[in-house]
């Protein structure tokens, strides 16, 4: 499986909470061997993430520590895949209705869901309803493509949003030195 940056800052987060210390943004970005101004950027943007998602804690302007994932529930796929993996140690098939039921999804999100680990070689279909999977990996397959599109749309949401709060800020520049004229 590949290691997103994000993955990678949490790794060092963690070594450094092993060690028994704090660190900041510069260690974590020696720690990664990071050069350019943008790496840092990045860096110091994977720890805000992480900061948010409450599994690092400021103790005080800079310094950060590391405290884990707070309660983190399992993903609807990762729970289709437990209960998958149950049933096939009990020699057991399973139903598109039973994995709905056991994560709470959709049956298009089911049945996309199948259908990659189909395509894969994970799971047989037997064309019954029944689905039965073929070899354990244990870990469960990732969709990557379907991954990285959603990256792609978000990259592109993100600009959007972007272009859209430089318009603002235009506006409300312009706004600025028509209420400053009014007030000369």
């Amino acid at each position: 499986m590949k290691d997103s940056f994000a993955d990678k800052v949490r790794t060092i987060a963690r070594d450094f909470r092993a060690a028994g210390r704090t660190f900041t943004t510069s260690d974590v970005a020696e720690k990664l061997r990071v050069q350019t101004y943008a790496e840092k950027k990045q860096v110091a943007g994977a720890i805000y993430e992480l900061l948010k998602a409450e599994e690092i804690q400021r103790v005080s302007r800079g310094v950060y520590t590391y405290s884990g994932k707070a309660n983190q529930k399992p993903s609807k796929q990762k729970i289709m895949w437990n209960y998958f993996r149950m049933r096939t140690k009990c020699g057991s098939s399973v139903t598109i209705e039973e994995l709905q039921a056991a994560a709470n999804t959709s049956a298009d999100y089911t049945r996309e869901w199948l259908t990659f680990l189909i395509r894969t070689g994970f799971v047989k279909d037997y064309g019954n309803g029944r689905f039965q999977l073929l070899k354990d990996p244990v870990e469960m397959p990732i969709d990557e493509k379907k991954s990285q599109r959603l990256r792609q749309l978000r990259s592109k949401k993100r600009e959007e949003v972007l272009e859209i709060l430089g318009e603002i800020r235009k506006a409300v520049s312009r706004l600025e030195g028509t209420v400053g004229e009014l007030m000369d």
